[in-house]
């Protein structure tokens, strides 16, 4: 009976999820990060590299909000490597993309007792719906400004530039048969001249 206990266990854990060996990291962000779970993905330049483990606000700063991630060991972060939050679908749930462009090798270390820690910049979305939101600002500044040069007294001097040019381009249509009677008056002076 024994032997088949220590060979059920055996495998078990040859069948089982084998754990690798994981090391923490920090992430900080002063936005939001709904859609964003326990146990989220994190992918390491698209790679499954481990999870969210927990979210919570920084105590020593409640304008932070603190993720902490558990990831493989063997992963080369380093301190150009970069998080970002990126969602999956339509279905709005969050997880973390690490990338790394190179420009610095130097392994990312935790300083003192504290997990090593990573920013989280903004993503596409969120960067164009800042746009967005700059460009509504834009067109309602825009409209308020149309607004004030179109009131009552600009506007009845823009009816009257208007009136001005109607008349002005009634004159112009008269322009092409006097220039045909002075050519005409040119064209007899110069014959009854010879």
């Amino acid at each position: 009976m024994l032997l088949f206990s220590l060979f059920a266990v055996l495998v078990i854990w040859w069948f089982g999820d084998k754990t690798d060996e994981t090391r923490e990291i920090l992430l900080v962000t002063q936005r939001s990060v709904s859609g964003l779970n326990p146990q989220a993905q994190v992918r390491y330049r698209g790679i499954r590299a481990g999870k969210v483990r927990g979210i919570e606000l920084d105590p020593d700063n409640p304008g932070n909000i603190l993720v902490r991630i558990g990831i493989d060991a063997k992963l080369p972060i380093t301190r150009a490597t970069t998080a970002q939050l990126n969602y999956q679908g339509v279905t709005g749930l969050a997880y973390v993309l690490l990338e790394d462009n190179g420009t610095n090798r130097e392994p990312l270390q935790a300083q003192g007792q504290s997990l090593p820690r990573i920013t989280i910049k903004q993503s596409s979305l969120e960067s164009l719906s800042d746009r967005a939101t700059d460009i509504v600002d834009q067109v309602s500044e825009l409209a308020v400004r149309l607004n004030r040069m179109l009131n009552e007294k600009n506007a009845s001097h823009l009816e009257q530039i208007l009136v001005n040019m109607a008349t002005a381009s009634e004159g112009l249509k008269e322009i092409p048969q006097t220039m045909a009677a002075l050519r005409e008056a040119h064209q007899r002076c110069k014959h009854e001249a010879t």
